[in-house]
């Protein structure tokens, strides 16, 4: 926590309220990610020696209550701002005990902070002009983070959005840029508004960022069984019901749904299978809804699916699966958007299917069939083809 920080908090009666005095040994674990090289023990040393002179903490570090030690009948706590300071003061104990650290968990249990106000808080806290002050490196990390996260992505839409305009990367690089430049070193918001380094300089960095990940990843969606079915029976074009048996079949319609690539063999193919095998004349279809998205972005989801979509059609005419059906449910930051239309897609149907299952449907997007894959590993989504 720099000055600043501690300068805005102090404005909240509350925040005294939340300050405590700990043993700095109740600190058993650290979280902080500001630092692109970690903390340097010169620092932790600087503070050790500010301690043993008298000199006390002016400003608390930050923590989370994470558990109880009965041995010593303490609780626990994770450092989330200020692990040089903690570990000055580790030091400091093993010759002066009783000695106690300076705490806050108002940034916990007033403010709720995420993960993510977390990550802005920490970035900020070494926003200032003392000798630990972010470095570039520090900076660049934290660029690259959010670019890696599809923060910046998000900050960039909505500060767009607040000066009512719409931009994206792929149509508006250079508007999309000055936003996420303005995100770091905003006077008033900025996470490095303290920085000697000019916005030209985080312009090219973010640019440099962007042409090397070339990609930026969303948020993406990802939920259960039953919200995909009921998705599905809402938008996609045929009799299903949301209301289906425990083995999701209604008015002569099966349906899968594929949340990973190393699941389609033998998981997906096999109960294709045995399920065509004993309902001959039944539909199936299979709804891809990916649950390892962590680190994807937009384009590789569409890879993903277009090597499911692939390697489902190759296995369906080489084997007779009985499928008839590939879809896809809501996932990206657009496709969750979108309201009333197009929340199904469809992406490749048999002309064998039982056409009196399909029902008018004016909410169904088709996109273009999908071609043939050689032996590639679906799982993380290559294809040797695009779609045509």
């Amino acid at each position: 926590m720099q000055l600043e920080q501690y300068q805005e908090f102090m404005n909240d009666p509350l925040f005294v309220d939340h300050l405590i005095e700990i043993d700095p040994r109740q600190i058993v674990k650290y979280r902080q990610t500001a630092r692109s090289k970690g903390d340097e023990n010169i620092n932790a040393n600087k503070y050790y020696a500010q301690f043993s002179r008298g000199i006390r903490q002016a400003i608390p570090v930050s923590v989370i209550p994470i558990g109880w030690c009965d041995e010593n009948n303490w609780q626990l706590y994770e450092c989330c701002d200020g692990i040089t300071r903690t570990e000055g003061g580790k030091k400091m104990v093993l010759t002066n005990e009783g000695w106690k650290l300076l705490a806050s968990t108002y940034q916990h249990e007033v403010l709720n902070y995420t993960a993510e106000d977390w990550e802005d808080f920490s970035d900020r806290a070494n926003d200032h002009n003392s000798g630990e002050a972010n470095t570039d490196d520090d900076m660049i990390s934290g660029i690259q983070r959010r670019v890696a996260n599809g923060r910046l992505d998000r900050a960039v839409r909505e500060a767009a959005k607040d000066k009512g305009i719409s931009i994206t990367l792929k149509d508006n690089k250079k508007e999309w840029i000055d936003f996420a430049a303005d995100f770091f070193i905003d006077p008033t918001v900025g996470i490095y508004r303290n920085t000697r380094r000019t916005k030209v300089w985080f312009k090219n960095r973010i640019e440099s960022e962007l042409n090397k990940t070339g990609k930026i990843i969303h948020k993406m969606n990802t939920k259960s069984e039953e919200w995909n079915l009921k998705e599905y029976a809402n938008y996609g074009g045929t009799k299903y019901e949301e209301k289906a048996n425990a083995k999701n079949t209604s008015n002569g319609e099966k349906v899968f749904i594929l949340g990973y690539g190393k699941h389609l063999t033998p998981n997906i193919i096999g109960n294709a299978a045995h399920y065509h095998s004993n309902n001959p004349k039944n539909n199936i279809t299979i709804i891809l809804h990916f649950q390892n998205l962590a680190d994807k972005n937009d384009a590789d989801l569409e890879e993903m699916r277009q090597a499911a979509v692939d390697y489902l059609k190759k296995m369906n005419k080489a084997h007779k699966l009985g499928i008839t059906r590939i879809v896809s449910t809501p996932q990206t930051e657009d496709e969750v958007n979108t309201k009333g239309k197009y929340r199904v897609t469809e992406h490749w149907k048999s002309l064998l299917d039982n056409a009196d299952n399909l029902i008018d449907n004016p909410y169904l997007a088709e996109q273009p069939l999908y071609g043939s894959i050689n032996d590639n590993d679906v799982s993380n989504g290559k294809s040797s083809q695009q779609p045509h």
